[in-house]
């Protein structure tokens, strides 16, 4: 997955969410593509359907939680669900709160804390605090066709803070829930100039790359408890992005205001047959940049059977909209399940609709896009996936899965450098990432293998295709999205206090787009050197309030760069602390 410094086993473990799967498990209505990247892309059949998780013996630990720096593809997302701050320790479900910190070379900081502050039966108030940073050094990649800025070092400087906050209360047939939270992420744009630096277009003139982009947002909802007659969700949702610096040396930065409003409700026919519609409304509001406003309303009716063995789901996603380009669109919303053995399930679905690509989704991709060019939206007229799961062993989880998808404006990545000089003065693009939007096809495959034959003991190995081309054509679109990932892992524990876990990724098939306005002779395309990592790491419980950590990631040290002349970190280890209170 293209999304970098997501850490893929730190926040999937969450202190305070995991209730919420029992009861979407029972509904096909989770069968939600995931966002890859820049389209939506599945990425894990698990998530299509509704199927029994692997049986955890209750002396099962969670995983070991890797740093933000783990992976170089990895990046954290604005909005994030409470982190588990155990980093391990068993059952802390009631525990009060947590704190942790661990401190690396590159200057890497990884810290967070929670605390539960009101925890009654009918009132539930938390919060949270993450915390991740680095100011190192990096040295560029050489490319064959690179042109020689006389640059070959850069320093990589990063200060992320987010703050969650969240409130339950549980009446009698509904509940409610406001959460709010704050990012500030601080960073530079340490990118390799393509063509000139800002050096040679200012010369001593004072400029800076040090970028501060705030995002913020507040949503609450009622949820009535699942019933018999009529279930529904109401919600309204805000978010706001906030970015210092635009595109231009000497310009802002864009402020964009999302408002969701969202009722979402369904009804029973009778025992095995339900009808509901989802509608929703977006507007999007901006100011400081030459993109218009606009709305969009959704409608997604739907028709459902749920029997012993089928699960189908029958709907419409609708969209009409507003000052985008664009007006009515539809697209299917059909899911299937079948459990034609015991444990043995086969699913398909045929998906689709609109993707608002706004800087605030974008920016949980890669903090270092174009913070002033406007991306188009991504319809997508069918996405289609089938696959079969089964779970006949009860050690051992087996997921295969392929498909193929058609997308209109689907957005990929390039660098450009735009540059402007008239006399003494002059425009320069800072080294950021632009997307570009065009039709295109994508062929998907996968398979993902979970085996856990002992308490001590578990592993895991996947595989994910995604091969992308331009609509009539067979040339494969060239964009740092990876054509095929490889992972694998496993976790041991030896004695009862001390974890250990290593895991491997691979990407290939990796490429880049750049573009030099007014240099038709610059390279504009090429392949990235594939990515491979090799992490370990170790968490030792000294007793259920304290534990330590120690974390070696890209062990083979391995140079790779995130998109061209952007490099990653090298070998880097990261030691810490935690306690739970």
């Amino acid at each position: 997955m293209k999304t970098r410094y997501i850490p893929a086993l730190f926040l999937s473990l969450t202190l305070f969410g995991a209730t919420a799967q029992t009861d979407n498990k029972k509904s096909l209505q989770r069968a939600v593509t995931i966002e890859k990247e820049f389209t939506p892309i599945v990425q894990d059949a698990s998530k299509i359907n509704s199927i029994p998780e692997m049986e955890v013996s209750a002396s099962e630990r969670p995983d070991i939680k890797y740093t933000e720096w783990k992976n170089a593809r990895e990046e954290t997302p604005s909005v994030t669900i409470l982190p588990a701050g155990d980093n391990g320790v068993e059952a802390p479900d009631r525990q009060r709160g947590y704190a942790r910190i661990e401190i690396g070379n590159y200057l890497n900081i990884n810290a967070n804390a929670g605390v539960r502050i009101i925890d009654k039966t009918r009132d539930q108030l938390l919060f949270w605090y993450q915390h991740n940073s680095t100011n190192g050094t990096l040295s560029y990649l050489r490319y064959n066709n690179s042109v020689n800025t006389g640059d070959d070092e850069t320093k990589q400087r990063r200060n992320d803070n987010k703050l969650n906050l969240k409130y339950t209360h549980i009446f009698d047939n509904l509940s409610w829930q406001t959460s709010a939270y704050y990012r500030y992420n601080g960073f530079n744009y340490y990118g390799k100039p393509l063509y000139k630096s800002k050096k040679d277009i200012f010369g001593l003139a004072s400029t800076t790359d040090q970028q501060t982009v705030q995002h913020y947002g507040i949503d609450t909802k009622i949820v009535s408890k699942p019933n018999k007659s009529i279930n529904y969700t109401a919600e309204i949702n805000y978010k706001g992005y906030n970015s210092d610096l635009g595109l231009f040396y000497g310009q802002r930065g864009v402020l964009e205001n999302h408002l969701t409003t969202r009722i979402d409700g369904n009804a029973p026919i009778n025992e095995f047959y339900n009808i509901g519609i989802a509608v929703s409304m977006d507007n999007l509001i901006y100011n400081r940049c030459d993109k218009e406003s606009y709305t969009i309303l959704r409608a997604n009716p739907y028709f459902g059977i749920e029997k012993e063995k089928i699960r189908f789901k029958a709907g419409l996603l609708v969209d009409l909209s507003f000052n985008d380009n664009t007006i009515f669109r539809i697209a299917p919303d059909l899911r299937f399940e079948w459990e034609f053995d015991k444990l043995c399930f086969l699913y398909a679905q045929l998906t689709g609709g609109k993707s608002i690509n706004s800087w605030e989704k974008m920016s949980t991709l890669t903090s270092y896009i174009d913070p002033t060019s406007s991306m188009a939206n991504t319809y997508t007229p069918a996405d289609f996936t089938v696959g079969l799961r089964t779970t006949t062993f009860k050690k051992l989880h087996f997921t295969l899965y392929g498909g193929i998808k058609y997308s209109v404006d689907a957005l990929f990545d390039y660098r450009q450098q735009i540059i402007d000089v008239t006399g003494s003065t002059g425009r320069l693009t800072r080294p950021v990432i632009s997307f570009y939007a065009t039709d295109a096809y994508a062929w998907k495959a996968g398979f993902e293998i979970q085996y856990a034959p002992r308490d001590f003991l578990k592993a895991h190995l996947a595989w994910e295709h995604n091969e992308w081309h331009r609509k009539g054509g067979k040339e494969r679109i060239l964009s740092s999205q990876p054509r095929n990932e490889w992972k694998a892992g496993v976790t041991v524990i030896p004695i009862r206090p001390l974890d250990i876990t290593a895991d491997f990724y691979m990407a290939d098939g990796l490429g880049y787009r750049n573009r030099v306005e007014g240099n038709i002779n610059y390279p504009e395309a090429g392949n990235l050197p594939n990515i491979v990592t090799l992490n370990l790491g170790a968490v030792y419980r000294l007793n259920k309030q304290i534990h330590f950590s120690a974390q070696l990631n890209n062990l083979l040290s391995k140079r790779t760069d995130l998109f061209y002349g952007m490099p990653a970190q090298r070998f880097h280890f990261l030691v810490g602390a935690g306690v739970v209170f």
